[in-house]
């Protein structure tokens, strides 16, 4: 009996800073950006700050008998700051058997074969390919008039969606791995089914409510 375990913990976290200003009559080309307050006029000016975090645990056990009966267990959870309160964490789990036939007493007189392995496996996996504050309601500058003056102000720009949650894709396969002739001909033969649910999407609103998008977790896909 052999057993081997990983464990693993990361943390990563992205941090975007943008800060632009656009001028004119600058007194002199060799100034570059420096000093812009010397400048004539200010044309534009735009700052911006994106910041997402995720925290993983992961841990699998594989673990083999005689190195012919084999069985790996794997269960990772990551938790996204792009998510809803409740529904940043989600739970990815996995497992594959693998039985090494060439190790079989009954296989030594197939002199032909090289190597055959049968496996089987099942594992989900999540994906939060979405941009971060969704599950927030955004603000947009607006103008309108205050009285008989224009003046400035903030409106709705996004519908957010606290319940916005992972997008997980579960995969089922069974394989066959061969090696025949010492080792002149090798390939693998596969079966797979993979379904993903809960696919993060914009759905399109209609223009009534103000609004032409809410991003959600919508639709099923599977590929096989």
């Amino acid at each position: 009996h052999h057993f081997n375990f990983t464990g693993l913990q990361s943390i990563q976290k992205d941090n975007f800073e943008l800060f632009r200003t656009e001028v004119t009559g600058v007194p002199a080309e060799t100034q570059q950006f420096f000093s812009l307050g010397t400048a004539g006029a200010v044309q534009f000016i735009r700052s911006d700050l994106i910041q997402w975090t995720i925290n993983s645990y992961m841990g699998r056990i594989n673990y083999d008998y005689n190195d012919k009966y084999l069985l790996t267990l794997t269960l990772r959870r990551d938790g996204s700051s792009r998510f809803g309160e409740n529904t940043k964490y989600g739970n990815f789990p996995g497992v594959a058997l693998g039985w090494n036939v060439s190790h079989e007493p009954f296989m030594k007189s197939v002199t032909w074969i090289d190597a055959l392995k049968i496996r089987a496996g099942w594992g989900k996996v999540g994906n939060q390919a979405v941009s971060p504050y969704q599950t927030q309601g955004l603000l947009s500058r607006t103008t309108y008039a205050f009285g008989t003056s224009a003046a400035f102000g903030y409106r709705p720009s996004t519908i957010g969606n606290p319940d916005l949650r992972w997008e997980s894709s579960a995969t089922a396969n069974i394989g066959i791995d061969f090696a025949i002739f010492k080792g002149r001909l090798q390939g693998s033969i596969e079966l797979y089914k993979t379904d993903t649910e809960s696919l993060l999407l914009s759905d399109f609103l209609p223009g009534s409510t103000g609004f032409n998008a809410v991003t959600r977790n919508v639709g099923h896909t599977r590929n096989k």
